[in-house]
């Protein structure tokens, strides 16, 4: 038998607290369920009251009710009699959407989700009136002015590296802007960097130049600075439809780009110009996805410039054998021999591919952010 409660909604219902960067957003409703008035001879009794929290909210909260939706880890929903269709207690625009996708008619806002729920007898021992407290979430963007949840991160650190070469001279395939020796990026359009601009067979070409720092053709340690820029911001996980009838599941472009998708740019170089560093510049060396709440993640993408292009060098030799030897012109008024070095010396790297970026790749204004925070 069922007895259908009265449900007013409490006061201060509508309040929200808006969190900060990579916070949540969040709102308790609260509904007072009277079964008081719900006696009827014959079809409703005390004996029919629930008696526990748990059979109160399973009554009033699951859709064949038409009453409400209070689902953990879906969105919060009531029926509306007048128009015979379920609707979201508040929904807002999501801190994972692009610009692009908060400008699209129909609008992309999502309701909020529902944390946790608990329900208590307003009269101690008494099973007609109840109070039941309903937590919900999300990750909102209440204006398109707000600042975005966005972050970027530079740190620096130091490489050690076995040179041959360094100093003045040195031309790095990165920055090398003359006619010749090692240039990168010359078949960055096919997605690749070919790797004949700076290894072809061709001495005047190939050799890196700079200073001799090897003895008898061992190279020396040193350290190269590099840079890492981490652009952190938001991901939506994939979510139960927000119909109350429905258990579709979707999920969207930011989802499929980074944390499915993402290895598509992971050890890869820049195609194009990026953040104000040229093409070729910048290796992406990380993309991580964690876990923020059940309704979204950070996903932070790390990209490194490095003062050798992240290439390292090789002396030119055959079957593994010393490197062949050449000298400075012996000083005639010193007794000392002359310091053998490598005769050539060219650049070796693992990263020969390539990647994209563009606006609609990252959410809402985060591009700009980065691009300000970023760009030398």
């Amino acid at each position: 038998m069922t007895c259908t409660p009265t449900i007013t909604i409490k006061k201060g219902s509508w309040d929200t607290q808006d969190a900060g960067l990579f916070g949540k957003s969040t709102s308790t409703v609260v509904l007072i369920v009277d079964y008081c008035g719900s006696i009827v001879e014959g079809e409703c009794t005390e004996a029919n009251w629930p008696d526990r929290g748990g059979a109160v909210v399973a009554a009033i909260g699951y859709h064949p009710n038409l009453l409400w939706d209070i689902r953990i880890g879906r969105a919060l929903m009531y029926y509306d009699s007048a128009t015979t269709a379920w609707s979201p207690w508040v929904e807002t625009f999501t801190a994972d959407l692009t610009a692009t996708e908060i400008a699209a008619s129909p609008s992309t806002k999502a309701p909020w989700v529902v944390e946790n729920v608990s329900a208590r007898q307003v009269n101690a021992g008494h099973k007609g009136l109840w109070e039941v407290t309903i937590n919900i979430s999300s990750m909102a963007v209440q204006s398109t002015g707000q600042y975005p949840n966005a972050s970027i991160d530079v740190t620096t650190n130091s490489r050690s590296v076995r040179a041959y070469r360094g100093g003045s001279g040195l031309l790095v395939p990165t920055t090398n802007g003359t006619a010749g020796g090692p240039k990168i990026g010359v078949a960055a359009a096919n997605g690749f960097f070919n790797p004949s601009g700076w290894r072809d067979g061709t001495k005047a070409t190939m050799d890196c130049l700079g200073g001799r720092l090897d003895v008898n053709a061992q190279p020396v340690t040193i350290a190269i600075e590099q840079t890492r820029f981490a652009i952190s911001f938001i991901l939506r996980k994939p979510w139960i439809d927000f119909d109350p009838t429905s258990n579709l599941v979707f999920s969207n472009a930011m989802w499929t780009k980074w944390a499915i998708n993402g290895y598509q740019t992971l050890n890869k170089r820049n195609k194009d110009a990026l953040f104000g560093f040229g093409v070729g510049d910048l290796v992406c060396d990380a993309v991580n996805i964690s876990s923020l709440d059940a309704q979204f993640s950070r996903c932070e993408v790390s990209l490194v410039w490095d003062e050798w292009g992240n290439f390292d060098q090789s002396a030119w030799g055959i079957d593994g054998t010393v490197p062949d030897l050449n000298d400075d012109p012996l000083q005639s008024a010193s007794p000392d021999r002359p310091v053998l070095v490598a005769e050539t010396v060219f650049w070796t790297t693992s990263y020969h591919e390539s990647f994209e970026l563009v606006t609609t790749d990252f959410p809402r204004d985060v591009w700009d952010i980065a691009s300000v925070a970023i760009t030398p």
